[in-house]
């Protein structure tokens, strides 16, 4: 699979993924999703990959990124971020993933494989891959590209981290 290279094993693993999840099919929400995606693609200085987002029915404020720019985001997020520019902060920061080829390298060590394989093959969810091993490196990296990302597109640069701020009220708001 590796010598596929990374498009074909993002294509792969989002193929099933698109079995598994039940995306969201209302076409004004996957349009917008796309639109604000591509326009961060646009300005992501990696051209080399076909990108693509999908909407996940899921309430969460959670996202995930695949190797070769598959991007999946649950409706959750689109209805718990509370402006334009944290969404884009959220899709900035995995797309930032993809683009610094955090996910393949996961593959080449075998981490996402295995995550993938323990899931997708048995018919079970693909929930896991929400939560995919980055190294704090790896998100800091993402963090740093992500911003750079929302601001070049006109997006306050102040999204992701007030995506972060929303992200831990959303936490605390969980805790007994």
């Amino acid at each position: 699979m590796l010598l596929k290279g990374e498009s074909a094993v993002g294509e792969s693993v989002a193929e099933d993924a698109r079995e598994q999840l039940e995306l969201v099919e209302d076409k004004a929400v996957v349009e917008y999703v796309n639109e604000l995606g591509q326009k961060l693609a646009q300005v992501a200085g990696r051209n080399d990959f076909k990108y693509e987002f999908y909407v996940v029915l899921d309430d969460d404020l959670n996202a995930f990124a695949l190797p070769g720019g598959k991007v999946f985001v649950n409706a959750g997020a689109i209805a718990h971020t509370k402006s334009e520019a944290e969404l884009a902060g959220l899709l900035a920061h995995e797309l930032s993933h993809a683009v610094l080829s955090h996910g393949f390298q996961l593959v080449a060590e075998g981490n996402l494989i295995a995550n993938v394989t323990q899931y997708v093959p048995l018919g079970g969810t693909v929930a896991n891959l929400f939560t995919l091993d980055y190294s704090r490196d790896m998100e800091r990296q993402a963090d740093i590209l992500g911003t750079r990302l929302i601001a070049s597109t006109g997006y306050a640069a102040d999204g992701l981290r007030n995506l972060m701020v929303t992200l831990e009220q959303q936490d605390k708001s969980f805790l007994p």
